[in-house]
């Protein structure tokens, strides 16, 4: 993770005022919370911007098609940010253990598998059918992968840092095209 950092901050020098991580109490309350063990790679992350990631922003594009058989892409933010994912742990903590296994055992089975090898690291704040972003923690390169009851599990990267890496960087592209006015 440090290097990934480092060479974003080589193209963008000014985005080390804006980044911000976690300490690593936050990050034994979200283990606790959870009830999952972190990947260090994942605690690496929210330790250099789990509170604030800079201009850095993660989305998800999708292919939507209309009645009338036209089509377009659909560009959902993803929040990522520790405060949200410790949140969506505490949130599901609360909630009744019947509703939780509902919940659960719906998602299970449009994605043909159980979830208890994923953890949650973006929301979808929008509730569209994009859906929520997941590591799999059964895979050694911590594959990405969005999951949602209509279209069940699709995978947005083989790794963690491939996903983030790709994520700041296709950002920066926008930005750019943005400032050269196109």
């Amino acid at each position: 993770m440090k290097v990934l950092i480092e060479k974003i901050l080589r193209f963008h020098p000014q985005l080390a005022g804006q980044i911000k991580g976690v300490s690593d109490d936050e990050i034994i309350q979200l283990e606790k919370i959870s009830g999952y063990t972190l990947p260090d790679e994942y605690k690496d992350f929210l330790r250099n911007m789990g509170h604030h990631a800079g201009r850095i922003k993660i989305v998800i594009k999708n292919s939507v098609a209309e009645a009338d058989q036209s089509s377009y892409i659909r560009e959902t933010p993803i929040d990522v940010r520790y405060d949200s994912v410790i949140k969506y742990y505490r949130k599901m903590k609360t909630m009744s253990e019947k509703k939780r296994l509902r919940l659960k055992r719906n998602l299970e089975k449009a994605v043909d598998r159980s979830l208890d090898q994923l953890f949650l690291i973006g929301i979808n704040p929008i509730g569209n059918d994009a859906g929520n972003l997941y590591i799999d923690l059964s895979s050694k390169a911590l594959r990405v992968v969005e999951l949602t009851e209509t279209f069940g599990e699709t995978e947005h990267s083989p790794s963690l840092m491939e996903f983030l890496f790709k994520a700041s960087f296709r950002r920066e592209t926008v930005l750019r095209l943005q400032e050269l006015n196109y």
